[in-house]
């Protein structure tokens, strides 16, 4: 972990992310995540969310044995703690989301809606809000914050990597997953998901990213499908196949070479169909 301006980060945080606003738990540094932009031309549905940066923020702090049941005192428990700063594009209005560990949910700081979520495994595809891609998480662990019944729109993950400035300052080996809605008076409300990932390094999950977003700023080059064959994980694999629009040649290697004999056959199907 490298540190800017006395601050501690896991990536680079933008210039925005101005000194004065730096967010502290219990008189430390929180640790910069990373930062999500939302914009009206991103993703391929509007969801009618207001144009912003969501800079996210994490530590953790220890559970007073006062707050505890006595079985689970003196063993040095602790919880995650989360600050997303939001910059609003339309006044430049900055806005603070305190979120607090409850069980998996990482909750804004509002107790009428803490308990809102879905279970992932019982949501129909058509229910699945996404701002560019869906998570990539273990489903049948995983909660879909909601407000009310209706599913928050996902926007992005951070991985927790297996470091020790993660262990430090976070949990390790974890990965976090936020999500917003617009509330009734056109704020937004946040919310997160934690989930272990053990499956993927921070490494491997970055390297996903960089294809899948070089894949969308080319979708029909052949070089970029093939590299993203070639590279990509069963992540990546599964995007290119979700996708709509995915190119012939795209589905013809898939078929063959997709990281799951349940992609393969499902490239296959599909290539099948555009017959």
């Amino acid at each position: 972990m490298l540190k800017t301006h006395m601050h501690p980060y896991l990536t680079k945080p933008p210039d925005s992310c101005v000194e004065s606003r730096w967010p502290v738990l219990d008189g430390t540094s929180m640790v910069f995540i990373g930062t999500a932009a939302i914009r009206s031309s991103t993703g391929e549905n509007s969801f009618d969310l207001p144009e912003a940066d969501l800079h996210v923020f994490g530590g953790r702090k220890p559970v007073p044995d006062s707050e505890l049941p006595s079985h689970l005192r003196n063993k040095g428990l602790w919880q995650m703690e989360f600050k997303v700063l939001e910059h609003r594009l339309s006044d430049l209005a900055w806005i603070e989301h305190g979120l607090s560990q409850h069980d998996d949910l990482i909750p804004w700081s509002k107790a009428t809606d803490m308990d809102d979520c879905l279970n992932v495994d019982m949501m129909r595809k058509e229910d699945f809000r996404c701002l560019r891609r869906k998570p990539r998480w273990k489903a049948s662990d995983a909660s879909w914050p909601a407000m009310g019944k209706r599913p928050m729109v996902f926007v992005t993950q951070w991985p927790l990597p297996d470091s020790q400035a993660a262990k430090t300052f976070l949990v390790s080996g974890s990965a976090i997953f936020l999500f917003v809605d617009r509330e009734e008076s056109g704020d937004l409300n946040v919310k997160m998901w934690m989930q272990e990932m053990r499956s993927q390094t921070a490494e491997e999950h970055y390297r996903a990213e960089e294809l899948m977003a070089k894949l969308e700023a080319n979708p029909g080059d052949p070089a970029v499908i093939d590299q993203c064959v070639r590279e990509g994980d069963q992540y990546v694999h599964e995007y290119m196949i979700e996708k709509k629009g995915t190119p012939r040649h795209a589905l013809q290697l898939l078929a063959k070479q997709a990281k799951s004999k349940k992609l393969r056959d499902t490239a296959a199907r599909l290539l099948r169909d555009t017959q």
